[in-house]
C-alpha cells in the first residue's frame, strides 16, 4: 500500500515539473507553453509529410519561404504589427495539398508557428528581445537548412 502512494506522489510531482507549476519567474527558452490548437489562432502545420525521399525543390522553396517569413515576423514585432501574418501568408499558398520535406523542414515550420503564438499569447511579456533572437535564429537556421538542401544530392 505504502508502495502505491509513493508511486502516485512521485507521479505528481514528475506531472507538475514536466507543465512546469513550481516556480514563478520567467519562462525558460526552449519548448513553447500556450500554442496549442486551443490557445492560437494561426494553422496547425498539418500539410507537411515528412518522407526520405523528400521534393528538394518545395523543400528548398519553403524553407527560404520561412526564412522570409521569419525576418518579416521579427519586423512586425519590431512595429508591434500583425504578428504571425507572414506565416498565414505561408499557410495559405502552401496548405491546399500536402508537401512532401525533410524533417528539419516540418520542425522549422512549427517552431515559426510557435514563436508566433507565444507572442500573441503574451508569453515574452514586455521584453520582446527574447521573441526578436527566436525569430533571427529561426531564419538563419532556415538558411542553413536550405543550403544544406541544395547541396545535397536529390533524395
Amino acid at each position: 500500500m505504502r508502495r502505491n502512494h509513493v508511486a502516485i506522489a512521485l507521479a505528481v510531482t514528475l506531472l507538475f515539473a514536466l507543465v512546469g507549476c513550481g516556480g514563478k519567474g520567467p519562462p525558460a527558452p526552449g519548448p513553447i507553453r500556450g500554442s496549442g490548437p486551443n490557445t492560437c489562432p494561426l494553422d496547425e502545420v498539418t500539410w507537411l509529410e515528412v518522407v526520405e525521399g523528400y521534393d528538394k525543390n518545395e523543400t528548398v522553396e519553403l524553407l527560404a519561404e520561412l526564412k522570409a517569413a521569419a525576418e518579416a515576423d521579427k519586423d512586425a514585432l519590431a512595429a508591434n504589427a500583425d504578428i504571425g501574418a507572414a506565416y498565414k501568408r505561408v499557410v495559405e499558398q502552401r496548405s491546399s495539398r500536402t508537401f512532401r520535406v525533410s524533417q528539419e523542414t516540418l520542425d522549422l515550420t512549427v517552431r515559426l508557428r510557435q514563436i508566433a503564438c507565444d507572442v500573441l499569447a503574451g508569453v515574452f511579456g514586455e521584453d520582446v528581445s527574447k521573441a526578436r533572437d527566436a525569430y533571427i535564429s529561426l531564419a538563419t537556421s532556415a538558411g542553413d537548412a536550405k543550403k544544406k538542401v541544395e547541396e545535397s544530392p536529390a533524395p
